[in-house]
C-alpha cells in the first residue's frame, strides 16, 4: 500500500542587515568607518558585510565582531544575528545557550524573527530547559505579528496539545493564516487537516490542492503525497504519469516512503516503462534509510533476481532486518524460510518464533502457520487448545486454510468441545473461499445430516464443486459413496468405472491386509446393492 507521511515543526535561520543593498567596496569603506565611530547601525551593516563577502572578502570572524559590537550596544537586529552565529557556529564553536541569551534579548526588544526563534527554543529545548508552555507563548506573540512560520508551529502545538489545551480547530486556523501567507509547512498541513478532517469536515479537493501548492514550493513530504494523490485519485482525476513525477521530486530529496512508491511503479511499469534495476536502485536507498516496506521489497529482489544478481544470503538479511523492524509479513517470510530451510538452515524453534511475531500483529496467514505448528509440536510443544485458538483467529481473519482447519477442530473435538454444528458452518465459509475438500466434507454433513439437515441434492452439488476445483480420486470415491447411499444404480455404475479407470491404485489397495480401508466397504456395498459383481 502506497502511503502518506506527517512532518515535524523546523525553524530556519537567515541573518539579517540593516538594509538589503548591495555593497561596494567603496560603501563598505565609509560604514567601517561610521562601525568604528561607534554608529550601532553600521556595526550591523559591517558585520553583515563581512558575512556575505559583499563590498569586502568574508571574514566570518570579523562579521562577528561587528554584530558582537551592534548587539552589546542593544541593536535587536544585531542581536538576533548574533544569536544565529552561536546557533550555527560560523567560524566559530557553536554555543546553544548564548544563542538562546540573544535571541531573548532581541525578541523581548520586539523583533519577529527572534520571537519566532525563542519559542523554538523552548519548544526544543535548546540553550534553555523545554518549556513548552513558554515556546506557544512566544509562538503566539510573533503569530499574532503575521510571522508564518510561527502560526504554523503554534499550529502544530494546538494540534499534539504540546503547551496548550489540544485543539485541532485552532491548529486548522492558525495553519491557514500561515498557509495563506505561502508557508508550504503549513500548506502540508493544512492539507492533511482537510483529508482527516482535523479542524473541518474532510475535503478531498482541498487536501489535494494545499499539498499540491506545498509540492510546487518544493516540500518533500507534500510532493509524496501529492504524488499518491495523482496515483490513487483523490482529489483529483487519476494520473500515473503526475504520480511518478512527483514521487520521483519526493524521492531525489532523500524521502524514503516516495522512493519505495517510486520503485513500485518501476517494477509494474505503470506510469512509465518498467525498469527493473531502477525499482531495484530505489527500493535500496529506501530501505537503506530504514524504511521497512522497502527491506521487504529489497529482500524479494535479491531472492528473485530482480534488478540485481540472486543473492539468497542478503535477501534473508534484509528480510530479517525488516521482521526485526517489527513487519509482520517479513516475520512471516522468514519464518515459513526457516521451517522449510529455504535460503538458510532449518531452524524450526526460530520458524515457530518469527510466526508468533507475525500472528502476535494479527497477520491472518502468520496465525494459521503458528496454529499448524502447535497442533503438530514443530519447534514447539503440542498444545492442541493454543492451536485451537490461533486457528480460531486466523478464520476469523478471513484465512481460508484456517477456516477448514477450524471446522475440523470443531469436528473432532481437537483442543475445543466438539460442535457439529459450528463444524459445518465452518466447512461452508472455507467452501465459499475456495477450498475444495471443504466442499468434500459439506458433501458428507448433507448426506448423513452432520451439523444440518439432511440434503441429497446439496451433498451432490457440494462434490460437484469440489470436483470441479480439484478433480481427484478422493473426491471421486466421495461421489461414488454418494451414490451408493442414494441407490442411484445407474450414476453409481458410472462413477465406479470412473473411478476404475482413472484411480487404478484404489483397486490394488482391496487385498486381505486392507479390508478396513473406506474403500473397501465402499466395494462391500457396491456388491451388496449388486451394483457391481
Amino acid at each position: 500500500m502506497r502511503q502518506f507521511f506527517i512532518y515535524c515543526i523546523g525553524v530556519t535561520f537567515t541573518l539579517f542587515s540593516l538594509t538589503m543593498e548591495v555593497f561596494s567596496a567603496e560603501a563598505f569603506s565609509d560604514i567601517l568607518l561610521r562601525a568604528w565611530q561607534g554608529d550601532v547601525n553600521a556595526q550591523n551593516a559591517a558585520g553583515y558585510a563581512y558575512f556575505t563577502g559583499e563590498g569586502v572578502e568574508k571574514n566570518p570572524q570579523m562579521a562577528f565582531y561587528w554584530y558582537k559590537k551592534a548587539a552589546e550596544r542593544g541593536d535587536m537586529i544585531a542581536q538576533y544575528n548574533l544569536g544565529s552565529y552561536y546557533k550555527n557556529g560560523y567560524g566559530m564553536e557553536k554555543n546553544e545557550t548564548q544563542a538562546f541569551y540573544w535571541f531573548m534579548r532581541s525578541a523581548e526588544q520586539g523583533f519577529v524573527t527572534s520571537q519566532l526563534n525563542l519559542g523554538w527554543c523552548y519548544d526544543t529545548g535548546f540553550g534553555t530547559e523545554q518549556n513548552k508552555q513558554e515556546a506557544c507563548r512566544w509562538y503566539l506573540i510573533a503569530a499574532e505579528r503575521g510571522e508564518p512560520t510561527a502560526q504554523c508551529n503554534l499550529g502544530i502545538n494546538y494540534e499534539n496539545g504540546d503547551g496548550v489545551a489540544k485543539d485541532e480547530d485552532m491548529a486548522f486556523l492558525w495553519y491557514t493564516k500561515a498557509a495563506l501567507s505561502g508557508n508550504a509547512k503549513a500548506q502540508y498541513r493544512l492539507g492533511l487537516c482537510y483529508q482527516l478532517g482535523k479542524g473541518t469536515k474532510v475535503d478531498e479537493e482541498q487536501a489535494f490542492a494545499w499539498y499540491k501548492k506545498a509540492a510546487e514550493q518544493g516540500h518533500a513530504d507534500a510532493q509524496l503525497n501529492t504524488g499518491w494523490c495523482y496515483g490513487t485519485g483523490y482529489g483529483t482525476e487519476e494520473n500515473s504519469i503526475e504520480a511518478v513525477r512527483w514521487y520521483k521530486k519526493a524521492a531525489e530529496q532523500g524521502n524514503a516512503i516516495a522512493q519505495c512508491n517510486l520503485a513500485g511503479f518501476y517494477k509494474t511499469g505503470e506510469g512509465l516503462h518498467t525498469d527493473s534495476v531502477a525499482a531495484f536502485e530505489w527500493y535500496k536507498k529506501s530501505a537503506e534509510q530504514g524504511y521497512v516496506d522497502a527491506m521487504i521489497n529489497l529482500a524479494w529482489c535479491y531472492e528473485n533476481g530482480f534488478g540485481t544478481e540472486t543473492d539468497a544470503e542478503t535477501a534473508i538479511e534484509w528480510y530479517t532486518r525488516a521482521a526485526e523492524a517489527g513487519n509482520d509479513m517479513a516475520q512471516l517470510v522468514l519464518g515459513n524460510c526457516m521451517e522449510q530451510g529455504i535460503h538458510c538452515g532449518r531452524d524450526l524453534p526460530k520458524a515457530f518464533y518469527w510466526y508468533e511475531q507475525s500472528a502476535k500483529q494479527d497477520n491472518a496467514e502468520a496465525a494459521y502457520f503458528l496454529a499448524r505448528c502447535l497442533s503438530n509440536g514443530i519447534g514447539t510443544e503440542e498444545d492442541h487448545k493454543e492451536a485451537f485458538k490461533w486457528y480460531q483467529k486466523s478464520a476469523e481473519g478471513d484465512y481460508p486454510d484456517a477456516m477448514y482447519a477450524l471446522a475440523q477442530c470443531y469436528e473432532t473435538g481437537d483442543g475445543t468441545i466438539p460442535s457439529k454444528k459450528q463444524a459445518f458452518e465452518w466447512y461452508q465459509k472455507a467452501a465459499g473461499e475456495g477450498i475444495a475438500e471443504a466442499y468434500q466434507k459439506l458433501a458428507n454433513c448433507y448426506i448423513y445430516g452432520i451439523g444440518t439437515m439432511a440434503n441429497s441434492k446439496n451433498a451432490i452439488e457440494s462434490i460437484n464443486m469440489a470436483l470441479a476445483l480439484e478433480y481427484n480420486c478422493d473426491f471421486l470415491f466421495t461421489k461414488g459413496e454418494l451414490f451408493s447411499i442414494l441407490k442411484d444404480r445407474q450414476n453409481s455404475i458410472n462413477i465406479y468405472n470412473e473411478i476404475n479407470k482413472a484411480c487404478p491404485k484404489y483397486f490394488d489397495n482391496t487385498s486381505a491386509k486392507n479390508r478396513n480401508t473406506k474403500f473397501f466397504k465402499y466395494i462391500e456395498r457396491m456388491k451388496m446393492l449388486n451394483l457391481i459383481q
